[in-house]
């Protein structure tokens, strides 16, 4: 038997296990839940190295829990700027936060200490994404993607100017490419090394609310505004999958061993694909 962990965000945060016996049957418990927010989370992310999940609101900033008991562990609710969102080190010992100044505030995860300030952007980061431990990619509505080493605060490199907003960002494992959702529904995939396009796939025609590479790097899915949510083959660039949930898409990821893509949407809905089959489980 086999169990693995599973996060729904919404109006609460919710830890569930999923369990997998030999004839492939998902099962789903909640373990735990929290009303974290008054109103809803805006954006999360998780560390399973650290078992730590941080999350956004508009009223409350960012807060931190360990999963999977959902203990709080630490608040930074007197932010001197909104907060658009947050990522952790691939050891999830900095948390970074990008902030409607333009502004990355990189936080050590262990001790409420003052941040270190980057200023990569002249306009309001929209998306975060570490490369190991001290290199950030990083999306603003200046139109641009930086590439920034932490620790100096050396700019490594830029994606000239898009024609449209960056509205969500993710890395493949190996680090090797990441993938940008556009405002016009377009997601891009690049090479890290030289910030070169390498793919560009077309899917919705609203803005990519949410995209996950699969643990092994084979697959990509995008959620969209407009409730469509895509799975691509990340080698061949052919659509596999698209399916509707009818809301914004908060959220989709994978299970570890990339057997099943999870879906959830700002109506709480979730949904789980089985990828052997490409059925709903």
């Amino acid at each position: 038997m086999e169990r693995r962990i599973v996060l729904c965000i919404g109006l609460a945060v919710m830890i569930a296990t999923s369990v997998s016996y030999p004839q492939q049957e998902l099962y789903v418990e909640q373990l735990q839940s929290i009303d974290a927010v008054k109103n809803s989370i805006d954006r999360f992310s998780i560390s399973l190295k650290a078992n730590m999940l941080g999350i956004l609101s508009s009223e409350s900033g960012v807060k931190l829990y360990d999963i999977p008991a959902l203990k709080e562990k630490m608040i930074l609710a007197s932010l001197p700027v909104h907060i658009n969102t947050l990522s952790f080190s691939t050891s999830g010992q900095t948390l970074a936060l990008g902030g409607a100044d333009g502004k990355v505030y990189l936080f050590n995860t262990n001790a409420p200490t003052e941040p270190k300030k980057l200023s990569p952007h002249s306009l309001g980061i929209t998306s975060i994404a570490f490369q190991g431990e001290n290199v950030i990619l990083s999306a603003g509505l200046d139109k641009r993607v930086i590439l920034t080493e932490t620790v100096v605060n050396d700019l490594m490199g830029s994606i000239p100017t898009f024609q449209e907003d960056v509205t969500a960002m993710a890395l493949q494992p190996g680090e090797k490419y990441f993938a940008v959702g556009l405002s016009t529904g377009k997601v891009q995939v690049y090479a890290v090394a030289k910030l070169e396009l390498q793919k560009d796939f077309i899917g919705s025609n609203n803005k990519i609310s949410s995209i996950c590479y699969s643990p092994n790097g084979s697959l990509l899915a995008a959620g969209a505004a407009d409730g469509n949510v895509y799975l691509w083959d990340t080698q061949t660039g052919v659509l596999k999958l698209k399916y509707n949930q009818r809301d914004l898409i908060g959220s989709v990821s994978f299970d570890p061993k990339s057997r099943w893509l999870v879906s959830t949407a700002m109506d709480s809905s979730l949904k789980f694909y089985d990828l052997a089959t490409f059925s709903t489980v």
